[in-house]
Parts: C-alpha cells; sequence; structure tokens
C-alpha cells in the first residue's frame, strides 16, 4: 500500500501540535549552561548543547 505524502505529512501535524507551545514564549527550560537532549530527540550523536554559545 503507498501512502500519499500529504497525508502522512498531516498526521504527523496533527500528531505533534498538541505536544508543542502555539508560541515561543510559552517555552520552559534552562536558558544558560549546558543542556542534554535524550538519545530519541538527537539521535544523530550530538546530544550535549551549549546555550551559551551562538
Amino acid at each position: 500500500m503507498h501512502n500519499d505524502p500529504d497525508s502522512v505529512a498531516s498526521l504527523l501535524r496533527a500528531r505533534y501540535r498538541r505536544r508543542l507551545p502555539c508560541r515561543l514564549d510559552e517555552l520552559t527550560g534552562p536558558e544558560r549552561g549546558r543542556v542534554g537532549l535524550p538519545l530519541h530527540i538527537a539521535w544523530s550523536g550530538l546530544r550535549a548543547l551549549d546555550l551559551d554559545l551562538p
């Protein structure tokens, strides 16, 4: 069965919409220092980020 890319994209948008804030000012969390991302989010290898760097 072939999935229509537009249908798949719509499904994913609907699934993740409720997990994401509507506006950037609704984000919470650290603003400075180093943060470590879980493996399921940063699977490419770089999991530690320094928020003090541009």
